[in-house]
């Protein structure tokens, strides 16, 4: 049997990284906080076009009344509050994993943007914000006459 030496530094930082995360989680939880620090909600893409950009957030299990957008000068803010479901009293809760509780994210787009023009819709629990680009930022293309 061959010895090997141990050698604490070189094992990998990230499991220890995940323990201390899940501590942490548990530990706010325990006081009420039921947003980790950790955890970002609703997950966010956001892609650009020349005249626009689209942000897909993925907010499941959520009436769209319950959610809003709203905008201010070029920064976009998605803001609500998922409800924890009414408890039935017949068992016993083994595991909660879903998160509830109100939350708020908010994205500079970085260009001025046309907020009156904005749109928004709520599908599959998929929210779905088309956001135009203003036509200072667009530009305009100038047609050539021919004399």
């Amino acid at each position: 049997m061959a010895l090997v030496r141990w050698r604490p530094m070189m094992r990998p930082i990230l499991p220890i990284e995940e323990e201390v995360n899940r501590i942490m989680r548990n530990f706010l939880r325990a006081f009420g906080e039921e947003e980790s620090l950790f955890e970002t909600f609703p997950a966010v893409d956001i892609r650009e076009r020349e005249d626009s950009f689209i942000i897909e957030a993925e907010i499941p299990g959520m009436d769209k009344n319950d959610i809003k957008v709203s905008i201010q000068d070029d920064v976009i803010t998605i803001s609500g509050e998922k409800r924890r479901e009414e408890r039935v009293e017949d068992y016993e809760e083994i595991r909660i994993e879903r998160s509830c509780g109100k939350f708020s994210r908010s994205f500079r787009l970085g260009v001025p943007v046309e907020a009156d023009k904005v749109k928004a819709r709520y599908k599959n629990g998929v929210l779905t914000i088309t956001v135009p680009k203003s036509e200072k930022v667009r530009g305009k293309e100038i047609p050539i006459e021919v004399s």
